[in-house]
């Protein structure tokens, strides 16, 4: 039972991945507490995000309690879901798990996966922001074999404390990792769209002329829906903007689109949604986030209130339409300053979407050094 101003990690993390440093905090937390809990002879048998409570202090850390667990946990080893007892070594296990998900804000493994004692994916695969440090603790964290890793949760909070640690030479995410995981992706999205040519033209003995190469134009509905799934009208919407597929390289650098809800949490590509949202990281020069949101049923959409600071609005247009622009900034759940642009449509082909860009410095700097060439 949470108590007065308590929270459990189950609620929070919902909201998006949590700060570095205090995941740190509160996971070293628990470290303590289960390391109590043995030495009382009590080992916990694993461990569940809604046993953990936390309540903010003003001022001071996080206060962290391991509430009583009353189910079969969620976290355990493989050795756990084995069925044997598990040692401190299970308990850096379940930490590694709690400390993916606080840093990412999806769980580590698919179910069964843990017991089959698979590799979890790199932390900045799912959270660029996440310093490049934290994917080596987490890997040894959850090494299937207990050998493999930390001897106790000590060991495994100050590995990644040290993570968590701004290093002078240390800047934004790096992009080059980003890009080469995109070159990766768009060899396999090459592949593909070989592959789809190859058909055609064992079923079309006629080929096209060379002047007809795919484009964003020329894209068939159906090469659109494979690179796309069910949000094809968002890409329609953008076709110069966003990559040609959600594993390509779009504008500036855009990539490792993915759709997402109202939280920005990652959805099915291919439920089709009422409204639908794909958001794409930037190289950060200057844009750091880019969400293009657009109704399924081409509808207008209505403009969304703005819980942050506007500096500055105008009307544009463009021999591609027209509308409106707001720009401010906007403060992360990180505790970063972002500049923020908003960009609405008049014309009834894209008044059913609205963009919105985050990016590095004020939405003034944004507004002057991407929004003039941005190919809307």
């Amino acid at each position: 039972m949470t108590g007065a101003g308590e929270v459990t990690i189950a609620e929070m993390v919902p909201g998006g991945s949590l700060d570095g440093t205090r995941t740190v905090r509160i996971v070293a937390e628990i470290a303590r507490q289960l390391a109590e809990y043995r030495r009382a002879g009590h080992p916990a048998p694993g461990l569940d995000m809604t046993h953990i409570l936390v309540a903010e202090q003003p001022g001071a850390p996080d206060t962290v309690r391991l509430a009583p667990l009353a189910a079969v946990p969620r976290y355990r080893a493989p050795e756990q879901l084995a069925g044997g007892p598990g040692d401190e070594r299970a308990d850096v296990y379940v930490l590694g798990c709690v400390l993916f998900e606080m840093l990412t804000g999806r769980e580590p493994f698919p179910p069964g996966d843990a017991a089959a004692g698979a590799a979890p994916p790199a932390v900045t695969t799912v959270n660029p922001w996440v310093p490049a440090a934290f994917d080596t603790v987490v890997a040894k964290a959850l090494a299937a074999d207990p050998a493999g890793r930390y001897a106790d949760g000590a060991a495994l909070t100050a590995a990644a404390s040290e993570a968590a640690t701004p290093r002078p030479d240390t800047g934004p995410p790096p992009v080059d990792r980003r890009r080469r995981i995109a070159v990766y992706v768009s060899v396999a999205v090459v592949a593909v769209l070989i592959a789809i040519v190859a058909v055609t033209v064992v079923r079309r003995p006629a080929a096209p002329p060379p002047s007809a190469a795919v484009s964003t134009e020329t894209r068939s509905p159906e090469l659109k829906a494979a690179l796309w799934g069910s949000y094809v009208f968002v890409a329609d919407a953008f076709p110069d903007l966003l990559p040609a597929s959600v594993d390509g390289v779009g504008y500036q650098d855009l990539l490792e689109c993915r759709a997402v809800d109202k939280t920005l949490q990652t959805v099915s590509l291919y439920d089709p949604p009422v409204v639908g949202a794909v958001a794409c990281f930037g190289n950060y020069d200057p844009v750091v986030l880019v969400i293009a949101t657009c109704r399924a049923d081409l509808t207008p959409i209505d403009p969304e209130p703005h819980p942050w600071d506007v500096t500055g609005q105008e009307r544009w247009t463009r021999p591609s339409g027209s509308g409106r622009l707001v720009w401010g900034e906007i403060d992360t759940v990180g505790g970063e300053r972002r500049g923020r642009l908003d960009v609405l449509f008049d014309d009834p082909g894209r008044d059913h979407c609205r963009l919105e860009v985050n990016g590095v410095g004020t939405g003034a700097q944004l507004h002057d050094r991407w929004w003039p060439d941005a190919p809307l």
